[in-house]
């Protein structure tokens, strides 16, 4: 039951609107609980009819071991050994929730689990807060940023996952996308609005990333950059731009960060690269990246940096 009322409290708010919001209903043999955004329904049976406050039936049941639950007239009967407490049953005009035919979603995958969790980490604003799974992959941006994992997925239609709804997904899960997102499980399902996405143009994402890893050169690995921003970055101590400069030429790349109140800092390092190179980053756009990736560089347009490991890619904005 524990572990049930973990995932119906994603459908209840400690909001005053709507009233229902705060109420997990209890048909009799499942539970719901809904805020206008998250509809919650498991299926397990209470003996008991109605809506009651969640947040204090929450509190109550996560602190009984062993409890008996019954129904007299508009009360629910909870009582364990020495212990009984009575909790009303509202009227709160909990909606009626409809049947929902459910078509057959993308199975959660422990590998689809642990992309989506790196995914989110490059999500912005807006209908950028989305991570979008296409049948191609797995893609994220925030418009600086953009990752995208190659592997083909199987699903007719994007499917737009926050991290609400990530926050919420276990191996073995099911989802959809038919307007609103669907969560399935064993015990019940999950409905998640979302927010007009008819903005987001996935295949102007996928046409950026075909031409801007086009005609790279590898410059180093990541772990460069990682190494360079710890030696460098003291100098940019309370400063509002903490960029650091990337600059190569014949095969020795100095990265370095200046400040006009704390000074300057850079390190040097053999490279690959003969070409001349230059470039300003934010060190904000090299976290939560790992050092399975390379780093390579555009020969026809430094204000983005491309980087890529086996399955997928990374592509940063320069800092202007």
């Amino acid at each position: 039951m524990k572990e049930l009322l973990k995932i119906l409290k994603a459908g209840v708010t400690k909001n005053d609107y709507p009233v229902y919001g705060q109420y997990i209903h209890s048909t009799g043999k499942q539970l719901q609980t809904y805020n206008k955004s998250i509809l919650a329904c498991v299926n397990y049976e209470l003996p008991f009819k109605g809506s009651t406050n969640f947040f204090v039936i929450e509190n109550l049941l996560t602190h009984l071991e062993t409890y008996d639950i019954k129904q007299i007239n508009d009360s629910i009967i909870i009582s364990s050994d020495n212990f009984k407490s009575e909790l009303i049953i509202d009227d709160v005009g909990f909606p009626r929730v409809k049947n929902h035919n459910y078509k057959k979603g993308l199975f959660v995958t422990e590998e689809l689990l642990y992309i989506l969790n790196i995914a989110i980490k490059f999500v912005g604003n807006s209908y950028y807060k989305y991570v979008v799974i296409t049948n191609k992959g797995v893609l994220a941006t925030d418009t600086h940023r953009l990752f995208c994992y190659n592997k083909v997925m199987d699903t007719k239609s994007a499917i737009f996952l926050d991290k609400n709804i990530i926050n919420m997904l276990k191996t073995g899960y099911e989802i959809n996308f038919d307007d609103n997102i669907f969560v399935k499980f064993d015990e019940g399902y999950l409905i998640f609005e979302i927010d007009d996405v008819s903005e987001y143009d996935i295949n102007k994402i996928y046409d950026h990333i075909l031409t801007y890893s086009n005609n790279v050169v590898r410059l180093c690995n990541v772990q460069t950059i990682h190494d360079a921003i710890q030696k460098v970055s003291h100098v940019l101590f309370n400063e509002n731009s903490r960029c650091i400069n990337i600059f190569n030429k014949k095969k020795i790349l100095t990265i370095s960060a200046e400040s006009s109140v704390n000074g300057v800092a850079s390190v040097e390092y053999e490279s690959e690269l003969e070409n001349k190179y230059e470039s300003n980053f934010d060190i904000d756009k090299f976290s939560n990246i790992s050092l399975d990736y390379d780093v390579y560089i555009n020969k026809e347009d430094s204000n983005y940096m491309y980087l890529k490991d086996e399955h997928s890619e990374i592509i940063s904005v320069a800092a202007i």
